[in-house]
């Protein structure tokens, strides 16, 4: 359902900010200051999330070039309605479970005082709930 239409685009997509993020990763490894802790977790975290999106464009182009036929068959899997509604009921069971662990996180934050966590949680769970709202209204006036 998240590449619908897009498959050849947004594989070449996902590969190009792999890389991007696997070079800022390793920049920020060299470069910044190798002190800090934080700076070195993020850029860590950085060049794994950019590994894995190299990994995954390097095997869809394998897959393209190798095994077409399976391309084919999993196109025609996520265009079933079926498996079109299943997605969408997972997306709710996620959607509700995000935000009640954002609510116990912020209230778990607040018991710790530690202020600017909670309001990053409120913001989430703003960002969430708006997001919905918007979405809902999007799909009310299609349907």
């Amino acid at each position: 359902m998240f590449c619908k239409n897009g498959g050849k685009k947004y594989f070449m997509v996902l590969g190009f900010l792999g890389l991007i993020s696997l070079v800022i990763g390793i920049i920020m490894t060299t470069h910044l200051n190798q002190g800090s802790h934080g700076a070195d977790m993020a850029a860590g975290m950085l060049c794994g999330l950019g590994t894995c999106f190299i990994v995954i464009f390097l095997i869809r182009k394998f897959q393209e070039r190798f095994a077409p036929e399976k391309i084919k068959k999993d196109e025609i899997e996520k265009n079933d309605e079926r498996n079109i509604q299943v997605t969408r009921a997972a997306f709710t069971v996620l959607g509700t479970v995000a935000i009640i662990y954002m609510t116990g996180m912020t209230l778990a934050m607040a018991f710790m005082d530690f202020v600017v966590g909670t309001y990053i949680s409120i913001a989430g769970i703003y960002v969430s709930a708006i997001s919905f709202f918007i979405a809902y209204r999007i799909y009310q006036k299609k349907m």
